[in-house]
C-alpha cells in the first residue's frame, strides 16, 4: 500500500493547541499515532511531503 501524508502540524519544542480550530483536533497527535499503528505496515510506502515538526525552523 502507498500513502501520502502531510503538514502533521505536531510540535514538541512549543506546545501548540490545535483544539483552538475546533474539538475534533483535540489530541490530534494520538489519533494519528493510533490510526498509523492500525493501517500502515512494514511494508507499505510512506510519503511525508514538506515539514514534519512545528516550531523546529525546518523548512
Amino acid at each position: 500500500m502507498i500513502y501520502a501524508i502531510a503538514d502533521l502540524h505536531l510540535s514538541n519544542a512549543s506546545p501548540k493547541p490545535m483544539d483552538i480550530f475546533g474539538s475534533n483536533w483535540t489530541n490530534h497527535e494520538m489519533k494519528i499515532k493510533e490510526d498509523w499503528i492500525e493501517k500502515v505496515k512494514a511494508e507499505d510506502l510512506v510519503l511525508m511531503p514538506r515539514r514534519f515538526f512545528m516550531g523546529y525552523g525546518i523548512k
